[in-house]
């Protein structure tokens, strides 16, 4: 994260992009010194900065002569957890997963040697101690740096934060992104702002379901909601903040970008509108691909699924005819086999060591939805009701946020390219046949077209219970030849 923090008594400021102090990239022995080199970057000051490269480091302060570079006493990182240390332990299970800041950095917490760690990518694994009187817990190995967790209402570990050099950085428990932002409420600030004493425009859009604003060169700065004074504080560090001006009609027309004791002034040079839904819908280019997946026939989708949570591995295959039948298999070898199949209305599902079950009622129903095909055909075969709710960033993608609803089953929340019109995340909760829903993110990558319809590769499920299921698919087979009872799943079949 690039933005710069000044400290007391020093001639240089600290830099912050998602790395941590110093430390040698994994695999390097050497400790590495920082050049305390920076690009156009925006400081405390005011001042902007020159960085030839994008990959800063983290660095603390170092006490000892002001403007140096903190450097961890590391000879060399230390060895990547092993599956056996990273799940085991069951104070620390609630703990593990991954967590995001933003789409920019991907950090995950672990087991190592009994203790909870951090694996930073491109580093190692940071050992952590107990948590302290406020809930921090220091890195083994420097004060300087430590995390603390945040629950939700249910108790779910939801948020990590990580704080160095006077800065918190906020990284969102699990690998797909959910965003449900309230248009209402945010809309109307949503935009392009010039600043001319900067030389630059700044997008003020929706990030994570807060305001954000994108600074150009650095990364997306989310938002705290406003404080009585109007004041918008970057949730990376209070020092900078933002105040929206109206006209007199009560439209925003300016916007304020305060750091320390300087303020820079931007007139809104251009609004945000949403797309309609049927501009959505031809972004998509749904006729054609409609006429291109009618055309495939019979189709199978055939590739490897991993949950490396439980660690096992195995083949998977899903055939698709229309927009009501597809048999999916999944096949672990000696973990054993699931099948799920829907048949016009009816569906079934036969998982090895477990019962033969045929689905009902809104399992049933959601079934005819949790498909890749809901999502990557014509939506309009498969939900009520479209509505685009929003826009906002996915790494350095534009996107639209789309809602998809089907009768009293619960919404799912797409975020769309608003480039290509590729579904690129989609969450939802999947209803439970015991009671209750699982909160459910996909993401879906590795886009290549196929007989005229982009369809992705590499798809990416993530929930509290399993956590990650990959599937990467290795080859798509058309118009191919079936019974008519292909589809139909009995007991008899066998898992």
């Amino acid at each position: 994260v690039p933005i710069r923090s000044s400290r007391e008594g020093s001639d240089e400021d600290d830099m912050i992009d998602g790395t941590i102090a110093g430390c040698p990239p994994r695999g390097d022995p050497r400790q590495a010194a920082g050049d305390g080199t920076a690009g156009d970057r925006l400081a405390p000051r005011g001042r902007l900065r020159r960085r030839p490269h994008a990959n800063a480091h983290l660095r603390g302060a170092d006490r000892h002569g002001g403007a140096r570079h903190a450097r961890l006493a590391i000879a060399k990182p230390h060895a990547r957890a092993t599956r056996a240390d990273r799940y085991a332990g069951s104070a620390n299970a609630p703990y593990l997963g991954t967590y995001l800041l933003g789409a920019e950095a991907e950090y995950t917490v672990v087991v190592q040697n009994g203790r909870l760690a951090v694996d930073v990518p491109g580093q190692t694994v940071y050992e952590l101690k107990p948590p302290d009187d406020e809930g921090k817990r220091y890195f083994a190995v420097t004060d300087a740096v430590a995390v603390s967790f945040e629950r939700d209402d249910g108790g779910n570990v939801v948020l990590m934060k990580l704080y160095q050099s006077g800065l918190t950085l906020e990284f969102v428990r699990g690998r797909a992104w959910s965003w449900r932002p309230d248009t209402a409420a945010l809309q109307r600030y949503l935009g392009r702002y010039r600043s001319e004493d900067l030389g630059l425009d700044m997008e003020v859009l929706v990030q994570s379901g807060r305001l954000a604003v994108d600074i150009p060169g650095e990364i997306v700065y989310e938002l705290h909601p406003p404080d009585e004074d109007g004041r918008w504080l970057f949730r990376i560090s209070a020092e900078l903040s933002l105040v929206f001006h109206e006209d007199p009609d009560g439209s925003i027309e300016s916007m304020t970008m305060r750091q320390g004791d300087r303020e820079f002034p931007m007139l809104r040079v251009a609004g945000s509108s949403l797309p309609t839904v049927e501009e959505i819908l031809a972004l998509r280019d749904t006729e054609s691909r409609r006429a291109a997946l009618e055309a495939m026939g019979v189709y199978r989708f055939v590739g490897t699924i991993r949950v490396p949570q439980s660690g096992i591995e195995g083949t998977f295959s899903l055939h698709v005819r229309g927009t009501d039948r597809f048999l999916a298999d999944q096949d672990f070898g000696t973990f054993g086999v699931i099948r799920t199949a829907l048949d016009g209305d009816r569906a079934w599902t036969d998982i090895s060591f477990g019962p033969f079950d045929e689905l009902h009622g809104t399992i049933l129903e959601q079934l005819k939805l949790n498909q890749l095909m809901s999502l990557m055909g014509d939506w309009r075969d498969y939900y009520d009701a479209i509505e685009v709710i929003g826009a906002g960033k996915i790494g350095e993608r534009a996107v639209y946020f789309v809602e998809l609803d089907k009768g009293e089953l619960p919404t799912t929340t797409v975020s769309v390219d608003a480039e290509t019109g590729d579904v690129l995340t989609a969450n939802t909760v999947l209803l439970l046949a015991i009671g209750g829903g699982l909160p459910v993110g996909t993401s879906f990558e590795d886009y290549r077209e196929v007989e005229g319809v982009r369809l992705p590769h590499l798809i990416t499920d993530a929930n509290e219970a399993s956590g990650q299921t990959i599937v990467q698919i290795e080859a798509v087979e058309v118009r191919l030849e079936v019974p008519d009872d292909f589809f139909v799943l009995t007991p008899d079949d066998g898992g």
